[in-house]
């Protein structure tokens, strides 16, 4: 027999608190979008700047990189790549193929992980601002102006970049680009106005040298250094901005085991930056960290998709229960409970709609209006694998376990892509 569970009050509350966040980072990313225009309203000082790029078994992507860079309309500025040790011929490669080219610089390291090689970038430099890129990324023209004009005003310390899928070649990857478009970035635009955001990411982000040396550089004791340095540096007083018109275009997994594997450790990573920064959280300041940035990633980030196959199991086990007293009883109409689940259900997704849709809207630059149909797909299936990843992260935090740096094999689809 089915027993019907009375989860109406469970589904009011993650109904409110999920509703509230949709309309605070919906208000706020507009009021970004007249933050931006008043920007572009103003004389700009580009600063001096080097790009560094740390790479680990890149000879399939690394050159494309950098000619994507080379492409740029400043001229003044180095690209410094930090071989870490790769077994490859990733700093051959480089050498060889940039021999003429005096702005490129190739560094090498014995094997001592990401972290490290960002650090030896950062000393290598008198540069002001400091860009960083992964190996695979490709940055659009205009990303470079884009991104470094915001260090004119001297309390900035970091400004992120937008992180767009460049492989868009299976389904996996098209729902990925949904989220970057949807979830990440619009995340981003609101967090700006409270000076919250959580994360530069390593794909594209441009940090002022100075400010990062002063805390230390990047640290290692997390496997998000790059979120670690972000909140630090706003604990420290520093500013930090998201310019979404400055894109790169990157390589995402096209597998779900490769998937698995890069979700898990960014999830991973950055709980262990929340914790690690926990006090800003306990004492409420900074308030933009504090009571904004840190409890998104704890609250909606982390514990939000690990109960939330346990919502939706309340959910159908409670419309099956519905159904059956439907079957036996139908003179009595509709049972409450059925009309409960479908209308959190239902006002749910129009409300993660209008959102989605509101942010294709506003980055209307690099979003396809074609992937928005995908979003209900993407209830269906590729939030699973993300509740799959809470629960990998939240067994692997129990146990203690760190886990590995599970590097993403690159398939060089994005380069290919390109050259076409």
């Amino acid at each position: 027999m089915v027993h019907r569970l009375e989860p109406g009050w469970f589904f009011a509350v993650r109904l409110l608190l999920g509703t509230l966040r949709l309309l605070w980072v919906s208000s706020f990313a507009l009021l970004h979008t007249r933050r931006v225009k008043r920007r572009d309203m103003s004389v700009w000082t580009l600063p001096s700047f080097s790009v560094v790029i740390p790479a680990y078994n890149e000879e399939r992507v690394i050159c494309a990189s950098i000619k994507a860079l080379l492409a740029s309309p400043l001229p003044d500025f180095d690209i410094i790549i930090v071989d870490d040790g790769s077994a490859d011929r990733t700093a051959e490669v480089v050498r060889s193929t940039f021999a003429n080219e005096p702005r490129v610089r190739c560094l090498g390291q014995e094997n001592a992980g990401k972290c490290a090689a960002l650090n030896y970038g950062l000393v290598s430099t008198h540069a002001e601002v400091v860009v960083t890129l992964d190996a695979d990324t490709l940055l659009d023209k205009d990303a470079l102006p884009l991104l470094l004009r915001h260090f004119a005003d001297s309390r900035v310390a970091a400004v992120a970049g937008a992180a767009s899928v460049g492989n868009t070649v299976n389904l996996l990857t098209r729902l990925q680009e949904i989220e970057y478009v949807t979830n990440q970035n619009l995340d981003r635009r609101a967090l700006e106005l409270v000076n919250g955001i959580t994360v530069v990411p390593g794909c594209i982000g441009a940090w002022r040298r100075d400010a990062l040396l002063s805390i230390g550089g990047f640290h290692a004791d997390t496997l998000a250094e790059d979120a670690d340095a972000t909140i630090r540096l706003e604990r420290a007083g520093w500013q930090v901005l998201c310019e979404p018109r400055a894109i790169a275009r990157t390589e995402a997994p096209e597998k779900i085991q490769a998937f698995l594997k890069q979700r898990s450790r960014w999830m991973f990573g950055t709980l262990q930056a929340a914790y690690k920064n926990r006090v800003a959280m306990w004492r409420g300041r900074p308030a933009g960290v504090g009571l904004f940035g840190l409890p998104n990633i704890v609250i909606f980030q982390f514990l939000f998709t690990l109960i939330a196959p346990i919502i939706d199991f309340m959910l159908l086990w409670s419309l099956l229960a519905g159904i059956r007293d439907y079957g036996m009883r139908p003179h009595e109409g509709i049972p409450p409970i059925i009309w409960t689940v479908g209308t959190y259900w239902l006002v749910f997704q129009l409300l993660e709609t209008g959102a989605a849709a509101l942010a294709m809207f506003i980055d209307r630059k690099r979003a396809s209006w074609r992937l928005l149909p995908l979003l209900f797909l993407q209830r269906f299936c590729y939030r699973q694998l993300l509740y799959l990843c809470a629960v990998r992260v939240a067994f692997a935090a129990m146990k203690g376990r760190l886990q590995s740096w599970n590097k993403l094999a690159r398939t060089a689809r994005l380069v290919l892509q390109q050259s076409a």
